[in-house]
Parts: structure tokens; C-alpha cells; sequence
């Protein structure tokens, strides 16, 4: 990460979401926190969040091989991971 870069909180983009709409911190708080808990209930039932403009959200296998290292013999691997993958509308953006 670059050292000018500045990192934006939740917090900060709520300040800027409610002054933009006009609407109170408290209820932009509200909404936000509503549509990550949307977005987290979906990607916990296996399902895909598409976002259009901005990126979509999947659970896919984590398909790494793993061994036991004593016997060498291959370990089962249940694990799964979120792929994100942006939008080319919002790569576009950012790549200007």
C-alpha cells in the first residue's frame, strides 16, 4: 500500500453517505449495516452476490491439495473461499 494512500472506515463513508443524502448518521448506519448482514447471509447459504457496477461476491472450493505430513497420505480439504471479482465498469475507474 502506498504510504500517501489514506484508508476509508465504515464510520468515515457513513459521514460522507449522510452528508450527501441528507439523511441522519444513525439511519445511514441503519442501511448499511442491513445490507452487509444481507451480503454475508447470502454468501453463508452459498449464494452469489452480484452487485452491479462494483463486483460480485462468490464461495468457491479452495481446490489446494493438502498431505499430512507424518504419512504423507492426502488430507480431505473442505475448505471453501469468497472470490471477489470487480466490475469492469468499476476497473475502469479505478485504472484511469
Amino acid at each position: 500500500m502506498a504510504l500517501d494512500q489514506k484508508i476509508k472506515t465504515k464510520n468515515d463513508l457513513i459521514k460522507e453517505v449522510a452528508r450527501k443524502s441528507g439523511i441522519t448518521q444513525s439511519h445511514c448506519r441503519e442501511v448499511f449495516d442491513c445490507i452487509f448482514d444481507e451480503i454475508k447471509i447470502e454468501l453463508a447459504n452459498q449464494n452469489t452476490v452480484l452487485i452491479q457496477n462494483f463486483a460480485k461476491f462468490e464461495i468457491k472450493p479452495d481446490n489446494r491439495k493438502f498431505f499430512n505430513p507424518k504419512t504423507r497420505e492426502p488430507v480431505e480439504n473442505k475448505s471453501t473461499r469468497i472470490a471477489v471479482t470487480m466490475s469492469p465498469v468499476l476497473r475502469d475507474k479505478i485504472l484511469k
